[in-house]
């Protein structure tokens, strides 16, 4: 992979800089030492890419994930994403599922989540759909998910997948 990149860096098609190029090593016990037009490339242990910090294990932390679904619902909190203000619950929904699942599930396939992480997530997404429909805290969740027609977030993550 390494070479073809060094090929077309070299015919001038792009330009990689190997003073800011980073390597994770996945299942390699022994150091590898990797050069770039013979630089070497530095060898960590976690690197940011797409906003997303990525790692050898391939898990999910559900806090990045959730921090990032409450942002983006406190900011459309304000034009009026509530049951009981500007948007009609229906509305609502529909924002819901366009905008801000997909940034809270984002790269989310790739990645392997949890039991737990995944029950961290649902109960956020459960939390938002009552805030959303206007239901108090104690409804029951098979409630929210039939009356909302939302689905939970393993079912979306497995739609993803396929």
């Amino acid at each position: 992979m390494l070479d073809i990149v060094e090929y077309n860096t070299k015919r001038k098609l792009v330009k990689i800089n190997p003073d800011k190029s980073e390597l994770i090593t996945l299942e390699c016990k022994q150091p590898i030492e990797v050069t770039l037009d013979g630089a070497p490339i530095a060898t960590v242990t976690s690197v940011k890419h797409l906003g997303i910090d990525r790692t050898a294990k391939y898990t999910v932390e559900p806090d990045v994930r959730l921090k990032i679904a409450q942002r983006t619902v406190y900011a459309a909190l304000g034009p009026g994403l509530h049951a009981r203000r500007a948007l009609s619950p229906k509305v609502s929904f529909h924002v819901w599922k366009m905008y801000i699942i997909p940034r809270f599930l984002y790269v989310i396939e790739v990645q392997v989540p949890s039991s737990t992480n995944l029950r961290k997530l649902e109960a956020f997404q459960r939390k938002v759909l009552r805030h959303l429909q206007g239901w108090p805290e104690r409804s029951s969740s098979t409630a929210v998910y039939t009356l909302a027609g939302a689905e939970p977030v393993e079912l979306v993550i497995e739609t993803r997948i396929s």
